[in-house]
């Protein structure tokens, strides 16, 4: 089973399953390591809306823990560009504008066209099979939030073969980062058909083992999310704190 880096030093298997097997991994997760991982699944879920302010006594008590591992995950999902900290005013999820999701696209394009460009030579039958299955998941999905899941897990799946473990947490953060967004702006059954039909494309280019049109369905899809978010009018028509 692949890895995938979910926090600071905190590496969990995606498709980790089993109830017993997750109250294991949160057994070995500090305080602070547990605020992160469900206030970053909450922000990029949506749960907690772009602009929302997030108080430390709110979620401290939400996670039964003290403030202070409370303000360390606050500081790392500030670093990963989920939360910003305005003094004297609080924390608030961070609102990206149009430009910065499209520039945060830009970079997502460089750096995952290259991950899939490595990665294909090396994709195995086993990887290929899981992509397949998750896809499969991706068209039954029933809510946005279990989609993305599901996606992220699709790219992540066709991704490791690099063995980058560092390029691979730079596309996980700045996915992380416009997601909400995504959800915020579409409904899934408006942005589902284009996503799984960008998806198949990827498969069928990874299955043959044709890096060049791989590449090309990597940068389309990515493409085709940051219209879906930059045209969407509430989207567009809310970007300040």
């Amino acid at each position: 089973m692949k890895s995938v880096i979910c926090g600071p030093h905190v590496s969990i298997g995606y498709n980790v399953s089993t109830h017993k097997k997750r109250m294991m991994i949160d057994a070995h997760l500090t305080s602070a390591e547990k605020v992160i991982l469900g206030l970053r699944a909450a922000i990029i879920s949506g749960s907690y809306a772009a602009g929302e302010q997030i108080r430390q006594e709110k979620i401290a008590a939400e996670f039964n823990v003290s403030r202070m591992p409370v303000r360390e995950a606050f500081r790392q999902l500030e670093a990963e560009g989920l939360l910003v900290v305005f003094p004297g005013r609080g924390t608030y999820v961070n609102r990206l504008s149009n430009e910065e999701v499209i520039e945060i696209c830009d970079i997502r394009i460089l750096l995952e066209c290259d991950a899939i460009r490595r990665a294909v030579p090396k994709l195995r039958q086993t990887d290929l099979l899981e992509a397949e299955h998750l896809l499969q998941k991706m068209m039954q999905a029933k809510d946005p939030h279990s989609f993305g899941k599901l996606d992220q897990a699709f790219h992540e799946t066709l991704y490791a073969p690099t063995d980058r473990g560092r390029l691979l947490e730079l596309i996980r953060t700045l996915r992380n980062q416009v997601t909400q967004f995504l959800y915020a702006a579409s409904t899934l059954d408006s942005f589902r058909p284009s996503a799984i039909e960008d998806h198949k494309n990827i498969l069928i280019a990874c299955q043959a083992g044709d890096i060049e049109s791989a590449v090309d369905a990597v940068k389309t899809h990515l493409q085709n999310a940051v219209i879906q978010i930059t045209s969407a009018s509430d989207y567009a028509n809310s970007t300040d704190l």
